[in-house]
Order: C-alpha cells, then structure tokens, then sequence
C-alpha cells in the first residue's frame, strides 16, 4: 500500500507538471510547412508530433543516417534538391539510425503519410556482427513515436510485442527508458493491464507532447526557419538536370580529395583518416559481414510493417570506399556478401534492392569511408525523385 500510495503521489506531482508547462509553455506545435521536412533536426526526427503535423496529402518519406548531416549546404544534397523541385519530401535519420528506429517512426506515422511512399537509404555499418549498439540505440529512440505505434490499431498486436521485446533488449544502457518502455507495454499490450500503468502511460503521453512543442518550436524559430528564407533567396527552381549535377560535382572533386590514395575529401582525411593511418593498416583482415546480425532482423521488422500498411518501398545500399577498406584489409571479396545477405530478406517481400555497392572504387560517389559526396547523392536524388514522381519505369 505504501508503496502505490508513494507511486500515486509522484504521477500526481508529474500530472501538475504537465499542466505547468501547457499553460505556462510556449506556442503548441502546429503545421509548419514548407522547408520542415528537409530540415535536419535531431528535435524534429524524434517527435511524433513534430513528423505527423507536418505530413500533407503528398508527403513522401526518406529515411537514412548519418549521410543527411554530410553537405547540407551544397546544392545536389537532398535537402536542396528537392526544395529545388518543390517535392514534399520528409527526410529522418542522423548517426544511429538504423532499421529499428526507423520502423518505430514509420509505425507511427504510417495512417498519417497518404502517399504510402518510403525510400530506405541502408548504410554497410549498421550491418555488423553486433548490429545497432546497445549504447546508441536510446540516442534516436523516441518514445513519443513509440507510444504512437503502440496506438496504432492498424498495425498488429504480434507485431508491436516484437518490436517491444527488442526495444526493451536495446534500451539496457538506459534503464529508466527501459522501465518506462516496460510500462507502455504492460499498459497496451498485454492482457494482464495494470491501470496505474495506463494512466502513467497517458500522462507521460502529455508531458512528451508539451516539452517537444517548446523545443522544436524554439529550434525551428532560431535556425530552421531562417536556414529555410536564407535558401529560398537563390531559390533557382526547374528540373535539376541529373548529368550536370554529376559534371559539376566531379570538377569539384577534383580539387577536393586529390592529396591521398584513398579519394577522401581532404579536410575530412586530414582531420579523421591521416592520424590514424598506421593503425588502420591491415586492421580488418578478420573483418566480415556476418549473416547473423541482429540488424538483419531489425530489417526484416521494419519490412513487416510495411507489408501489414502496404507501403510503397523503395530500398537502396550505399557503397563502401573500396580504396579505403582494402587498405584496412577487409577484401572486396569479404564486402561483396552485403547485398547478397540483404537481398534474402527482402526476398521474403519481393522487394528488388537498389545496390550502388558497386560503386566503391567510383571517385567522387563517396566523400569519405561511407557518406555520400555530390556524384553520389546525385545518382541517389534522381532515384529518388523517379521513384517519389512514380516515373521509375
């Protein structure tokens, strides 16, 4: 008895802050428009609110990781190209995204996105041997998006207690999200419901909701809104014209990463790859992709989800710097099972990869070890938009 009663006053003193920060907080949330979408935000990826009040009648989703933060200023990033081409398209990821975290959002936004179209951007790193890292995963959960999911009727009950046991296997670094993860499910997922379960569940509900009203309202005052009139300003418009994207951004390259035998852009060698180079030689001689990856299950997740919403998918695999990796011994032979590996899970959906794995000795497709530069995103965004336009064919 102590114990609830000691339980109840604290949700009691929560419930008061939620209602604190309704009446005493910012302006609410709401429609942003245009420019939202293709904003990179860390605050805007991990709110529901944020994505499902922003999704309209055309809105097409892009996922990825770590690759939208590279460029962003550059004009064949997608974030411009598709401002160029007044394409509604709302791009989610940064490093640490992986299948999972993204089948959480799309689960939870998918009654929301009309078009039903999702284009999957994989990266070769979330397939390693130990898949997403236990010490990452809670950095792009999002727990509104989660409770969203768990909300939603159209997607099964089967399916949501999967995703819940490996949300709860991943949050282990993080043991309150972890407790607070075991709660959502107790109170939506099974059947023996405990209402002070529930009730926390509706009220840490609120609370989410107001805290992300505020901060991203504040963010996107401070630096989305401006980032958004600043590029409306040399705002050209038109067709981007895919073979001179390609041209130019190869010029460019050119002066870019001509000082090492690896054609990583120089300023990112310097600065990561040079210092570590005689450690990094032959440093992955024992490197492969191993079929047994979680991350291959974590995939196979995300697909469900699509299957039960019948979500238009579009899945393409980047490639690797294959000057870069040889050096570090991890053979071509030993790259070249990724797609291959991918391919059988998406066998199962008859989904075709889109594998730009053979580009790893391409100069130019990629800036680094795995990001892509302009020729890259180029090829990418044509894709893309064919696929978004639904002129693939």
């Amino acid at each position: 008895m102590k114990k609830i009663k000691a339980f109840l006053t604290a949700l009691i003193m929560f419930a008061l802050v939620v209602v604190l920060v309704h009446f005493a907080g910012a302006k609410r949330l709401e429609h942003i428009g245009e420019g939202f979408g293709t904003w990179i935000s860390t605050y805007k990826d991990l709110s529901y609110s944020a994505i499902s009040k922003n999704i309209d009648k055309d809105t097409v989703l892009m996922l990825g990781s770590s690759e939208f933060q590279h460029g962003k200023s550059e004009n064949y990033h997608p974030t411009q190209i598709f401002r160029d081409l007044n394409m509604d398209v709302m791009c989610v990821g940064a490093a640490y995204n992986q299948c999972l975290s993204h089948a959480i959002t799309l689960g939870s936004v998918e009654d929301k996105l009309k078009s039903k179209k999702v284009f999957l951007i994989l990266s070769p790193s979330w397939f390693e041997k130990q898949g997403v890292k236990k010490e990452a995963f809670p950095v792009r959960f999002s727990e509104s998006q989660y409770m969203a999911l768990l909300q939603n009727k159209n997607i099964s009950k089967d399916l949501k207690k999967k995703i819940g046991n490996r949300v709860e296997e991943l949050l282990v670094k993080a043991p309150n999200m972890q407790e607070n993860v075991k709660k959502y499910n107790k109170a939506l997922l099974y059947s023996n419901k405990d209402w002070i379960d529930k009730l926390y569940f509706y009220i840490r509900k609120a609370f989410l909701g107001e805290k992300e009203s505020i901060n991203i309202n504040t963010v996107w005052k401070s630096t989305g809104e401006k980032e958004y009139k600043d590029y409306k300003a040399k705002h050209k418009g038109g067709m981007p014209n895919w073979d001179e994207i390609i041209k130019d951004s190869d010029k460019k390259y050119e002066t870019a990463a001509t000082n090492n035998p690896f054609h990583i852009r120089n300023r990112i060698y310097n600065k990561k790859f040079k210092p570590v180079l005689e450690v990094q030689k032959n440093s992955m001689v024992k490197r492969e992709f191993w079929r047994d990856s979680p991350e291959y299950k974590d995939l196979d997740l995300f697909l469900q989800v699509c299957k039960e919403r019948n979500i238009d998918l579009e899945v393409i695999l980047l490639p690797m710097n294959g000057y870069w990796y040889d050096y570090t011994g991890f053979t071509a032979k030993e790259r070249d099972k990724l797609p291959g590996q991918i391919q059988e899970v998406l066998d199962k959906y008859k989904i075709k990869l889109v594998s730009y794995f053979n580009n790893d000795y391409n100069v130019g497709f990629l800036e680094d070890a795995f990001h892509p530069a302009g020729k890259g995103w180029a090829i990418i965004n044509e894709k893309a938009y064919r696929f978004f336009s639904g002129k693939d064919k």
